[in-house]
């Protein structure tokens, strides 16, 4: 858990409940093995807030068309931007993952 708190003071994000983190970055992989819940349902989530977050950002800050916002959205939420992101904080070190998975 001190590990989660570290990563969570250095993005400056404010929690409350610290197993809502905890499981959003546990693999359904850990989970099985592991018995306890796993980041499928939050990802689901996150993947929408992510959608609508990038929407607003592009909405406020260009003046592009809609398809053109389509696009650049759809590249900045896609899988491999999403990894590149993850490496900038080193993600890695704070996800839960199964034997198979690591």
């Amino acid at each position: 858990m001190i590990k989660l708190i570290k990563l969570l003071n250095k993005l400056n994000i404010k929690y409350k409940d610290l197993s809502l983190y905890e499981r959003a970055l546990t693999h359904a992989s850990y989970g099985n093995e592991h018995n306890t819940d796993n980041n499928e349902r939050l990802e689901f989530l996150g993947d929408a807030v992510l959608e609508l977050l990038m929407s607003k950002y592009l909405y406020m800050n260009t003046n592009l068309p809609e398809g053109e916002m389509t696009k650049k959205r759809a590249q900045a939420v896609r899988e491999e931007a999403l990894v590149i992101y993850s490496e900038k904080i080193n993600l890695k070190d704070y996800l839960k993952l199964g034997k198979g998975e690591e």
